[in-house]
């Protein structure tokens, strides 16, 4: 069965890059195309995926309605329409992933709680997690509940990579990476499922601390071995298999919970090839959190902001936020739509121009 986590593709397109992940969720409209995919690569039985596939194009159409409605939204609109495109990929995620309770994603599961604030700063509370459609939607990618947590600004920009610069810039935050290196290993005959954290080579930290990458990633402490080197932190399997193959579908399964799926950056060698580099990206001292999650997060807050409080939106448009406002706005289709694209068609796929391969 196709998976995430594994061989990597590219494809060249004369079109942009994002508008040819577009063009391929259009064709999961078609309620047979639907059906196929949900069958052949979601796993689901037959009649699941003829039962789903109607609801399942349906919510990905809408969604692709509300993105191309948002190209032409002017910045304090945008945010709106941004995030019902984006609830609605993860509604389509939620039916074919099917988490536990997936049945709950009829609400968005977030509550706005910006009511009381005369101003927008890092430190300001503005959503509350409770059941629904977004806290589904991050169990898919990671085991850490968010039911009933509260989060501030800050810690939700923490988990957008593409604030790095803005955030240390402007903000004077100490921004983090931690790469992750994945593989299924052999020794003594039995294959394991591996995966390495590493700070990079010139980083000015202090190395990543295991209990940090744990506390995000709990499976590896309940799955996995530590084994601390001056190279890396690597987590090797507790348990083996007599067979790659074995040890790959265990792999493959956990690896979406533990790459930052999301938050990952596409590369060519000199070959023309292309090739993953995997990443859990935050702030120092903040939890570090899933890319697709803290996007969705915060899509939801600046939505709120935008659709019910006008006065907070000027005071903020008025602020240091601003930055983080304008470069979300700019930046998170690119990010969030090709990650559900294969999340959708549970593919690793890059979409680059011709002379890119």
């Amino acid at each position: 069965m196709p998976e995430i986590i594994g061989e990597f593709s590219a494809v060249s397109s004369s079109v942009p890059p994002l508008d040819a992940h577009i063009g391929h969720l259009r064709h999961l409209t078609n309620n047979r195309i639907a059906k196929e995919i949900l069958r052949n690569r979601h796993g689901l039985s037959a009649a699941d995926a003829t039962a789903t596939s109607k609801l399942w194009a349906s919510h990905i159409g809408q969604a692709l309605n509300f993105h191309f409605e948002s190209r032409s939204a002017p910045e304090t609109i945008r945010p709106v329409l941004q995030y019902y495109c984006f609830l609605n990929l993860g509604v389509a995620a939620i039916l074919a992933f099917r988490p536990p309770n997936y049945n709950q994603y009829r609400r968005h599961g977030v509550e706005d709680k910006t009511h009381a604030l005369s101003s927008l700063d890092l430190s300001s509370v503005v959503l509350q997690v409770k059941r629904g459609a977004v806290p589904l939607f991050h169990s898919i990618l990671s085991d850490v509940p968010l039911d009933g947590k509260r989060f501030r600004l800050g810690q939700l920009a923490a988990g957008f990579h593409m604030f790095s610069h803005e955030l240390q810039a402007r903000f004077s935050k100490i921004p983090q990476h931690y790469f992750v290196k994945d593989e299924v290993r052999e020794d003594g005959g039995s294959w394991y499922s591996v995966f390495s954290f590493s700070q990079p080579e010139d980083t000015t930290l202090k190395k990543v601390s295991p209990s940090r990458i744990e506390a995000a990633m709990p499976l590896l402490l309940s799955n996995y071995n530590c084994c601390v080197t001056d190279e890396a932190t690597e987590y090797i399997s507790s348990a083996s298999w007599s067979t790659e193959s074995a040890a790959r579908r265990v792999h493959q399964a956990n690896g979406i919970k533990l790459v930052n799926y999301g938050g990952h950056s596409v590369h060519s060698n000199f070959m023309g090839s292309a090739y993953t580099s995997y990443a859990w990206r935050g702030v120092s001292r903040i939890a570090l959190m899933p890319t697709l999650s803290c996007t969705l997060l915060l899509s939801f807050s600046l939505a709120s902001v935008v659709r019910y409080r006008p006065m907070l939106l000027d005071s903020a448009m008025r602020s240091p936020v601003s930055l983080l406002i304008a470069t979300f706005v700019a930046e998170v289709d690119s990010v969030f739509i090709p990650a559900l694209r294969n999340l959708l068609y549970r593919e690793e796929l890059a979409v680059s121009p011709p002379n890119y391969i």
